[in-house]
C-alpha cells in the first residue's frame, strides 16, 4: 500500500511539474516611460533587417515595444541582450 501511495504521489508531482500557466504581458506607453520613439523605430527596423524572429523590450515587467510574433515558441540560448 505504501509503495502505491508513493507511486501515485510521484505521478502527481510529475504531472504538476509539466504544467505552466501563461500570463499576459502588460504594455506601457514608451514615451511616458522615458523611451525615444525614434530609437524604438530604429530598433524595429534593425530587427527586420537582421531577420529576428521577434523583438520584445521589457522594462520593470511591462512591455515597452514588441515586433514580430512574440507568442511563438522559440528555442534560444540567451534572452537577455544589451542594446
Amino acid at each position: 500500500m505504501f509503495i502505491r501511495c508513493v507511486a501515485l504521489l510521484l505521478v502527481l508531482v510529475f504531472l504538476a511539474a509539466g504544467t505552466a500557466h501563461a500570463e499576459t504581458w502588460n504594455d506601457i506607453y514608451p514615451i511616458a516611460a522615458g523611451w525615444s520613439a525614434e530609437r524604438l523605430d530604429a530598433a524595429r527596423l534593425q530587427s527586420k533587417r537582421l531577420k529576428f524572429t521577434a523583438l520584445m523590450i521589457v522594462q520593470d515587467g511591462r512591455v515597452v515595444a514588441r515586433s514580430g510574433n512574440t507568442s511563438r515558441k522559440v528555442h534560444m540560448a540567451s534572452v537577455r541582450k544589451r542594446v
